[in-house]
């Protein structure tokens, strides 16, 4: 077999296989450990504010209520429609922290049922809604999402704040 740089290709495609080998146990057991959390007592409750969008038309502000139980489970209203199915999950590691990528949680799995204001046309959502917790405020940003198309931002500048 040929040498690359001095080395032989098959040490370097051992090297390659075991790198990759690596990477996919890494991720798999990253991906169970966020898949088990549980959200602690600081998140656990309900959460108001709003959110701004121009879907409608003009720019405004919408009222969104988020409920988060101890089992993760989500449910609240955005604007008139009812939040249904949606649970919360850390969405990030350690590292991608440390190298600020994603956000920590994301509200995912389900969907938004019934017009958020009297204009609007659409009667159900599949959402994703990462976000951030700081200074004890929620801030994110909330997505429409359909499958093979890139995630349409509905509500921005999402600020909730917990009601004790």
């Amino acid at each position: 077999m040929k040498k690359i740089m001095g080395i032989r290709g098959k040490y370097l495609l051992f090297c390659f296989m075991g790198i990759l080998c690596i990477v996919f146990i890494g991720v798999t057991i990253n991906n169970q450990i966020l898949e088990k959390w549980n959200p602690d007592q600081s998140i656990v409750g309900r959460w108001t504010g709003t959110g701004e969008t121009s879907e409608f038309g003009d720019l405004e502000e919408i009222e969104v209520i988020f409920i988060i139980d101890e089992l993760g489970n989500v449910t609240g209203t955005i604007g008139d429609a009812r939040l249904e199915e949606c649970v919360i999950k850390l969405n990030r590691n350690s590292f991608e922290r440390l190298i600020k990528v994603k956000n920590d949680y994301i509200i995912r799995d389900g969907h938004v049922n019934g017009a958020i204001i009297a204009e609007d046309e659409l009667t159900y959502r599949d959402i994703s809604v990462p976000f951030d917790i700081s200074d004890g405020t929620i801030g994110g940003t909330l997505f429409h999402v359909e499958a093979w198309k890139y995630p349409d931002p509905l509500l921005m500048h999402l600020k909730l704040t917990k009601n004790q």
